[in-house]
């Protein structure tokens, strides 16, 4: 038998049969020289033995719609905890039905001299065992290995920077919803996590408001950015300015403001 395998990174909490069931994100404030517990819990909801192992990677993003998962030895992440987090085994058997956990320590180095938020991402990998039991010669199959990602997210100290940079403005049009895009990517510059909140004003030649749009952004690590695209509902063609106000928390708020050219599709 032959077999073909198909690997997918999963952000959901279940895929398969196969469930993760304290959530793909987990978050600590930590301080150097300090050790602290976590687990990632999981649930086999099928009638199959599940192998599940977990180890680690390195997750970068980029507006452009980049995506990488880096062995951690190519050390592309200056601002990864890779090196932090250590499990107690990265194996563990579920029967059918059953739960369980596979438990790690995050140790903060003592050296740290910098403060702000260092992150990976733990991949968590199911195989289910008896599908590979009973091999059939010259039978070709394809099996799918299910990846959850889950993200170890570590903010160290009292101390760091919430800095922003606006970048690639761009009109088009949702042909579906028959509705102008505004689109702008977001450069997390500082050496914080950023959850943005963001509010698009445009207002007329006239100074008078014509929409109000609001919607929360991708959370941004350090160095890395996202790229929003905004419906302009009811939007006409005409030239407008718009304010755009970026709200991350603790009463850090970023602006800019940019002319637009709404044309006639």
């Amino acid at each position: 038998m032959v077999l073909f395998f198909c690997f997918f990174v999963v952000f959901g909490v279940v895929a398969s049969g196969f469930l993760i069931t304290n959530g793909l994100t987990h978050e600590y404030s930590v301080e150097s020289g300090m050790v602290y517990r976590g687990s990632i819990q999981m649930e086999n909801l099928t009638k199959s033995v599940r192998r599940v192992k977990v180890y680690m990677r390195d997750y970068r993003f980029y507006a452009a719609g980049e995506v990488f998962y880096d062995d951690p030895e190519e050390e592309l992440n200056p601002r990864s905890n890779v090196g932090w987090i250590h499990f107690a085994s990265n194996f563990i058997t579920l029967s059918p039905g059953s739960k369980g956990q596979l438990q790690y320590e995050i140790r903060v180095p003592d050296t740290l001299t910098r403060g702000g938020t260092f992150w990976s991402m733990v991949m968590v990998e199911g195989v289910d065992i008896e599908a590979f039991e009973k091999p059939v010669e010259g039978e070709v199959q394809v099996r799918s290995l299910i990846r959850y990602g889950v993200q170890i997210v570590t903010h160290v100290g009292s101390e760091g920077k919430k800095d922003l940079v606006f970048d690639n403005f761009a009109l088009s049009y949702d042909e579906e919803a028959h509705t102008p895009l505004l689109s702008f990517d977001l450069l997390n510059t500082g050496t914080l996590l950023l959850r943005p909140e963001l509010k698009v004003e445009l207002f007329d030649g006239k100074g008078a408001s014509v929409a109000l749009v609001e919607a929360e952004s991708p959370r941004i690590y350090p160095q890395l950015s996202v790229r929003n695209s905004l419906p302009l509902n009811g939007v006409t063609s005409g030239t407008y300015k718009a304010f755009i106000l970026v709200d991350t928390s603790d009463d850090e708020v970023f602006a800019t403001e940019v002319n637009l050219e709404i044309k006639d599709k």
